[in-house]
Parts: structure tokens; C-alpha cells; sequence
């Protein structure tokens, strides 16, 4: 491995994890020193998405390396993290005086004390997380109705340990989760658009559930399918009465290309949070990014929905970035100077949703913003350089 002061700060991200643990710090993690504060701050604010938090957690899983269980907790309650919950870090180790519990994670109508485990093959001491949850809960850190025991297993092999709590006192208020499980339910959020409605529904699957009436789940898993039948919606009505309206609709997958060159423009790392939503969250840095084909030869068009509106509205700094045919024409639009044109826009209005349709046309390098009553406003200066 390089030493430290050679390994350039974005090539951090292509290293093994216990590498990073080693760049950021001593190489140990120990409750309260520096480069445990270094990781957790590095999880949250420098790793971009789900796939290179899967990796490092691939990592912890399949090899042993020094406080490799130590790297499973803290990337673990990153996951919770970006799943909406407000998390408590734990100990690593537990004493005499501290609590053991590896993590608490609330939110609006659950905490739960979480428990992670590299494997469930040998028995859990259910006593011990019980006694964690009834000392928290006699600290008013969390609320007796309102709390649970969430154990997060490295692997699927949790037979063992079902048995065990279904056998137990512990039956109502434990549940189990794999790490693949939960990195699946993050991949959920990043890919819908709707935020903070995706957090709420994936925060209640967490919670025991009461699984005679299945009402709950099958609404979720119709809520996704809806919101990915959404988008097949609103380009048809691009083709409908769009620009461009003949062409016929392709993908458009250069959102990551495009995210790359704003971070270089606000020289800022940035986290993924939707399918289109970015940000990051230590500066207050919000970016809705959101990408079109060409419709026609110069012709783009985009959907902008009330939850995006509302999702950039709560940040101190917030941009609308159109991708206009590649990543090499990005026009990025500060929030506020966004929301001025926004309701001279048209409106698509459905039942159960609505959202404007944001049309931009380029002409002599040029690039116009087309509203109702028909009209181009030159949008040129916010193209980013």
C-alpha cells in the first residue's frame, strides 16, 4: 500500500476499506479517537452510494482483517442513516459503565437498538439485548411503546437464531435483517425520486409487523412499481405534445457523468439520495439532477415534481441540474432563480400526482427555457463551465 501522504484524496474510494480505516487514522478504531470520528464522518460525507457502501461490506463479510466487525458496525449505521433514521452510534466494546448496544436508530414513530452481527450460526444472548433495550428505556433515551430490537446479520444463514426469538419472550419486538436485505431497501430509496415519502414507507417495513394482514407490504412493493410506471408516463406525454414530439423514447443514463463534473464545479462530494437527488449534507448542499435526450435536433425535456420541490426547498444551498443531451451541456440553475419560472410552466395533472413540464431549446449555442404563453427566456448564463 502507498503511504498516506501519496495516496491522492479522490483515489480514496478505490481502495479496500481497511485500507481506508489505515489513511484516515492509526489503522484502529477505538471508541472515541480520532479515526473513528474520521471514518464515520468520511461514510457519510465522501462515499457516493449504495454500491461502495455493498463493497465494503462484501469486504468485512468475506475476509478477516483487523476490527473488521469493528468497520461491519460503523458501515451499518451509515445504512441507517441514509434510510432516514437519526442514529446514536454505540460502543464497540461495552464496559462496566457503558452499554454494549452496537447502534440506536429513531425515527418519527420507532427507535430501535440495533444489534449488528457478523453471523447468527451461534446463539445470541437475547437476555443481554433485552437488558440494553430496558436500561435505554429507563434513561427516557428511547420510549417503551415505541422501540424494538433490530438485529442486522452479515449473512443469510438465520435459522438458528429465528428459531431462538420465536421460542422466546423476544418474539413481538426482535427482528432480523441481512446486510443485503438492507443494502437492498437503500437501493430502493436511491432509485425512486420521492425522498422523504420512500423513507417513511421502507421505516415502517423495519418495525414488527403484525403479519396476519399483508396490506402494508403489498402497498409498498404497488407504491414502487407505481412511481417506475410514472416515468413511463410522463415521456409519453413528452412524445405526446412535447418537443420532439415524434421521436421516439430511448433511456437517458448519464446521470453519474454529470454528477461528476458539479462535484468538480462546487469542488464537493456528494451523496446519493434518490434517483435524481444528491447532496451533501455537511455544507447544505442540495442538487436535483435530471437529464433529457435530444427530442428533435435541439430539443429537452424534463418532469419537476412537488417532492423535489420540497426535498431542495429544506436545504441552506440548493441547484436544479438539466443534463441537455450529454454531460457535456449542463445547465445549473440555483433553486431560488428556478422557482421564479417554474409556474409559468405547463402542469400535467393526474389523479394521484401532478408535475411541471420543464422545456429547454438550443439554437446558435444558445439556450432557451420555453414557457406558457409560448415563449423562450435565455437561459445561456447558467451553463456550467
Amino acid at each position: 500500500m502507498k503511504r498516506k501522504s501519496q495516496i491522492r484524496e479522490e483515489d480514496i474510494l478505490s481502495k479496500k476499506v481497511s485500507q481506508v480505516v489505515n489513511y484516515l487514522g492509526d489503522g484502529k478504531l477505538r471508541d472515541g479517537n480520532e479515526t473513528s470520528a474520521r471514518f464515520r464522518s468520511f461514510l457519510a460525507n465522501q462515499v457516493p452510494d449504495s454500491n461502495h457502501l455493498a463493497k465494503y461490506l462484501d469486504e468485512c463479510l468475506r475476509t478477516t482483517f483487523d476490527g473488521s466487525g469493528l468497520v461491519l458496525q460503523d458501515v451499518v449505521n451509515e445504512i441507517g442513516k441514509r434510510l432516514g433514521f437519526e442514529v446514536q452510534h454505540g460502543r464497540y466494546r461495552g464496559t462496566a459503565k457503558e452499554l454494549g448496544w452496537d447502534g440506536i436508530w429513531k425515527a418519527q414513530e420507532r427507535s430501535f437498538v440495533i444489534e449488528v452481527k457478523t453471523t447468527t450460526t451461534y446463539p445470541i444472548n437475547l437476555g443481554t439485548l433485552t437488558k440494553y433495550k430496558n436500561e435505554l428505556i429507563e434513561k427516557k433515551i428511547i420510549d417503551q411503546n415505541k422501540s424494538s430490537i433490530l438485529i442486522v446479520a452479515g449473512r443469510d444463514d438465520t435459522g438458528n437464531i429465528e428459531e431462538q426469538i420465536r421460542g422466546s419472550r423476544n418474539a413481538w419486538d426482535t427482528r432480523i435483517i441481512s446486510c443485503e436485505a438492507l443494502l437492498n431497501l437503500l437501493r430502493v430509496k436511491e432509485t425512486l425520486s420521492g425522498v422523504r415519502e420512500t423513507l417513511l414507507k421502507i421505516q415502517k417495513v423495519l418495525q414488527p409487523l403484525e403479519y396476519t394482514r399483508l396490506d402494508g407490504i403489498v402497498a409498498m412493493l404497488f407504491n414502487t412499481s407505481e412511481e417506475i410506471r410514472a416515468r413511463d408516463f410522463e415521456e409519453d406525454d413528452a412524445k405526446e405534445g412535447g418537443v420532439g414530439a415524434q421521436t421516439k423514447r430511448r433511456p437517458v443514463s448519464y446521470y453519474q457523468e454529470c454528477v461528476e463534473r458539479i462535484q468538480k464545479k462546487l469542488h464537493l462530494p456528494l451523496v446519493k439520495e434518490g434517483r435524481c437527488a444528491y447532496a451533501n449534507e455537511e455544507k447544505g448542499v442540495r442538487i436535483l439532477c435530471i437529464v433529457s435526450k435530444a427530442y428533435g435536433d435541439s430539443g429537452f425535456w424534463f418532469a419537476f415534481h412537488p417532492t423535489q420541490r420540497e426535498y431542495l426547498a429544506q436545504a441552506k444551498s440548493s441547484f436544479v441540474a438539466l443534463g441537455c443531451g450529454s454531460a457535456n451541456d449542463i445547465l445549473f440553475i440555483p433553486s431560488k432563480k428556478f422557482e421564479e419560472y417554474l409556474e409559468k410552466m405547463d402542469k400535467t395533472v393526474r389523479e394521484d400526482r401532478y408535475y411541471w413540464h420543464v422545456r429547454v431549446w438550443k439554437k446558435d449555442g444558445h439556450f432557451f427555457l420555453y414557457y406558457s404563453p409560448p415563449k423562450g427566456m435565455n437561459i445561456t448564463e447558467y451553463i456550467l463551465q
